[in-house]
C-alpha cells in the first residue's frame, strides 16, 4: 500500500531497528506471507568417496569441501543444496562461471519448517557469467524465515516478480536483476518485514503493474542500498480493473526506513490510467536518508492529468524523518506534506543539509 493507494540489513551498518517505529496509523493490509513449501524431503549426504548428496530421487549435487559446499550446476542440484542448508541450518552454494541454471518453477527457501531455532544461514554465490533464469515462467527466489547471502549472480525473466523476501535478513552483493514482472507490486524485489543490503546491486527492465516497478519495500522492513541502480523500470497500469493509485517507478517504500548512498534511479516511470506519483520513486511513512543519490529522467504520467511528481513523490506524516545530502532530484517532485528537514518545497535538493 502507498499512501492511499493499495499494494499490497545484514548491511555495512544496519539500521537500528529503533527507526522502524514510525508514528503513524496502522499500515493498510499487505501482501499475505509466503504460502508455505512443502514438508522437508530426507537429505542425505553420502561418504566423500563419490562426493554427492541426493534427495532419494536421484536429483545429485556436488559436495566439494567438509564445511557443507555445494557445487550446483542445474536446477535439480540447486534445489537440494537448499533443502540441505535448510535441514542441517547452513548451506554454502557455488553456481560455476558461465552456467545458466534455468528454473521451472521459483525456488522456495522456507526457514520455517527447519529443524532449527536459528534462521538457516544460506549462501549463494556464482563465478562470472553465472545466473539463475526463470524463463518467463515463475518467479526466481522466494524466500521466508532465513538469513540469506546472494553474490555475483545474474537473476532474470521472473514473471512473478524475481526475488521476494519475508522476515529475512538479506545481503545482495554483485547482482544484477532484470526483465522481472508482476501482475502485482514489487518487479525485481518485493521486500516485506526484512532487512535488506545492497551493493552493487543492478536492477533494470523490470515492471510492476501496481505499484514499485524495480522495489516495493513495506512492512516495517529496512533497505541500506550502497553503490546500486535501479534503470528502465516501469509500474502502473491501463486496465480499468486496475488500482486507482499507482506509485514508484523504480521504487515505492511504506512504514519503513531506507538509506541510500551512492546510487542512482533513472529511466523509471509510473504511467497509468490515472494517479500516477512518484516516476523514480514514491515514499510513504518512510524514515529516509539520501546520500550522493540521483534521481533523473524519470517520469509520471496519466492521460486524465492526475499524475505528479515525475521525480520523487514523498508523503509524509508526523513523526517521519528525511535527510538528504548531495542528492541530485529530477525537477517536478513533491511532498503532499513537508518533511520535517525544510519548512519549504524544493526542486533541487543538492543544498539540503542532513
Amino acid at each position: 500500500v502507498l499512501g492511499r493507494s493499495t499494494f499490497c540489513c545484514f548491511a555495512l551498518s544496519m539500521l537500528p531497528l529503533a527507526l522502524l517505529s514510525l508514528a503513524a496509523a496502522p499500515p493498510p493490509p499487505v501482501s499475505p506471507p509466503l504460502p508455505p513449501s512443502a514438508p522437508l524431503q530426507n537429505c542425505t549426504i553420502v561418504s566423500s568417496d563419490d562426493g554427492d548428496a541426493t534427495d532419494g530421487e536421484g536429483s545429485l549435487v556436488q559436495i566439494i569441501d567438509e564445511a557443507g559446499t555445494f557445487l550446483a550446476e542445474s536446477e535439480a542440484g540447486l534445489r537440494v543444496a537448499l533443502q540441505c542448508g535448510l535441514q542441517s541450518g547452513r548451506a554454502n552454494i557455488r553456481i560455476p562461471a558461465q552456467t545458466t541454471i534455468n528454473l521451472t518453477s521459483a525456488l522456495e527457501v522456507d526457514g520455517s519448517l527447519a529443524a532449527e531455532a536459528e534462521l538457516p544461514v544460506i549462501n549463494i554465490s556464482g563465478g562470472g557469467g553465472a545466473a539463475i533464469d526463470a524463463q518467463g515462467r515463475s518467479g526466481v527466489l522466494f524466500a521466508s524465515r532465513v538469513s540469506l547471502y546472494v553474490r555475483g549472480l545474474r537473476i532474470a525473466n521472473g514473471n512473478q516478480g524475481c526475488v521476494r523476501l519475508y522476515r529475512t535478513l538479506a545481503r545482495f552483493e554483485d547482482v544484477s536483476v532484470e526483465g522481472c514482472r508482476t501482475p502485482g507490486n514489487g518487479g525485481g524485489f518485493f521486500i516485506e518485514h526484512s532487512q535488506v543490503a545492497f551493493e552493487r546491486v543492478l536492477i533494470r527492465h523490470c515492471v510492476a503493474a501496481q505499484n514499485g516497478g524495480g522495489v516495493v519495500l513495506t512492512g516495517s522492513g529496512s533497505l541500506v542500498a550502497l553503490h546500486s541502480s535501479i534503470a528502465h523500470c516501469s509500474a502502473g497500469s491501463y486496465e480499468e480493473s486496475a488500482l486507482f493509485y499507482f506509485g514508484g517507478g523504480g521504487l515505492a517504500a511504506e512504514h519503513s526506513a531506507l538509506f541510500m548512498a551512492h546510487t542512482n534511479i533513472t529511466d523509471c516511470r509510473v504511467h497509468s490510467r490515472t494517479n500516477s506519483y512518484g516516476g523514480g520513486a514514491y515514499l510513504t511513512s518512510t524514515y529516509s536518508r539520501f546520500k550522493s543519490v540521483k534521481i533523473a529522467r524519470c517520469s509520471a504520467r496519466s492521460p486524465d492529468g492526475t499524475a505528479a511528481a515525475g521525480g520523487l513523490y514523498v508523503e509524509s506524516s508526523a513523526g517521519d524523518r528525511m535527510n538528504f545530502l548531495r542528492a541530485n532530484v529530477s525537477r517536478h517532485s513533491y511532498w503532499r506534506e513537508v518533511p520535517p528537514f525544510t519548512d519549504e518545497l524544493r526542486d533541487d535538493l543538492s543544498g539540503i543539509s542532513w
